[in-house]
């Protein structure tokens, strides 16, 4: 009897506990707003700066980039190659590349991108589809 009695204790006090530990059964408090931080260190790691220059094997209706601080910018291409500037992800090294081709090809149409960032060695990828392109690219850097 008494063994038992101390066994329902023991489950009394631990279920008291884990209700405080949960915070079942109260109220919620609130957490003060502070600065997102990534890293050991709580720095926030800047992005990488790289310019993007893409051969396509046909005439494309739009081409876009999509990097960390959203879509590149063409311009009209300069000898058949579009460029521009994207903002990569440090944590995140992740291209998007969408190419919406101008007419329907038979066979495959490809997409050459190189990408060249700041002390990083150039990155070179070849994408190709039977039709229009989206597709993604993990960057080495």
């Amino acid at each position: 009897m008494i063994r038992t009695v101390l066994v329902l204790l023991a489950l009394v006090a631990s279920g008291i506990g884990f209700a405080r530990l949960t915070g079942w059964g109260g109220e919620v408090s609130q957490v003060a707003d502070r600065p997102v931080t990534t890293g050991m260190s709580g720095y926030m790691k800047p992005a990488l700066e790289a310019k993007v220059f893409i051969t396509l094997s046909g005439s494309a209706r739009s081409v876009t980039i999509n990097g960390y601080r959203g879509v590149v910018d063409f311009g009209e291409p300069v000898g058949g190659v579009y460029a521009g500037t994207v903002m990569i992800d440090r944590d995140l090294l992740m291209l998007l590349l969408e190419v919406e081709w101008l007419e329907e090809t038979k066979g495959r149409n490809f997409a050459k991108l190189v990408v060249e960032a700041k002390n990083r060695e150039t990155f070179s990828h070849v994408f190709d589809a039977p039709g229009d392109i989206d597709d993604f690219v993990e960057l080495p850097f």
